[in-house]
């Protein structure tokens, strides 16, 4: 008799402590965030894959193992990138959380056809598109390859990076200490003198330079190599 005591107060205990073993007889966390996955995707019209639930066991222990909770996408606009799911369930009174999933859009981005060094100039068979799924470390990565011919690499570029709008810049057509051509405009006159660039410059920019004839600085647009406009 006392041995039956003591295992239905063992039984009891289980049940009731935090600790026991009824933790054991809780809402299982990795099915409810298989429900929370599926929810978002066949209301975004995503893959499974693609969405990424949070970690979630806090949240399975509140729930009683004898409720189902409901679960719905809210938010104003609720197939963004972070999707809000409410999970809402009955004991003693109603109760819900949202959870903040999040859905990996594929982007196409290019990439490095082949590794890059510093200072060469991009051409289009040096770059490539793959689609990857978003994330922290693509942004900033370049969507049209077509743009990025022309310029050159300011860093080294392991073949398969993504290419960032950063590591590159526009070709100078002028370099600092170039001589060049300064063309004044004034009214329908032109009049040309002889200057030397003080820094580099690609095509349309503006730049300083020195005028070789009278010592004075001046401010100028390159109108193309070699050759600056200076208007008054």
């Amino acid at each position: 008799m006392n041995k039956l005591r003591l295992l239905r107060a063992g039984i009891l205990i289980a049940v009731l402590w935090p600790g026991g073993a009824a933790l054991a007889n809780v809402t299982d966390a990795s099915e409810l965030s298989e429900r929370i996955r599926r929810e978002v995707a066949v209301s975004c019209l995503v893959s499974e894959n693609d969405v990424q639930v949070p970690a979630i066991d806090g949240l399975a222990r509140r729930i009683p193992p004898t409720q189902t909770p409901t679960l719905r996408v809210a938010g104003e606009e609720p197939c963004a990138e972070t999707v809000p799911v409410v999970v809402e369930w009955l004991f003693r009174t109603s109760e819900r959380v949202v959870v903040q999933a999040r859905i990996r859009r594929p982007t196409a981005i290019a990439v490095a056809a082949r590794e890059i060094a510093r200072g060469e100039e991009i051409r289009r068979e040096d770059l490539r598109l793959e689609t990857r799924h978003a994330s922290r470390a693509l942004r900033g990565a370049a969507a049209d390859p077509d743009r990025l011919v022309g310029l050159r690499a300011r860093r080294r570029i392991a073949r398969g990076a993504p290419i960032r709008s950063n590591w590159l810049e526009v070709i100078p057509v002028i370099s600092k200490g170039d001589r060049v051509r300064l063309l004044y405009s004034v009214g329908d006159l032109i009049i040309e003198s002889t200057g030397r660039a003080e820094e580099d410059a690609a095509h349309g920019e503006t730049l300083r330079a020195v005028n070789l004839d009278s010592k004075k600085r001046i401010v100028g647009r390159v109108e193309r190599p070699g050759v600056i406009r200076v208007d008054f």
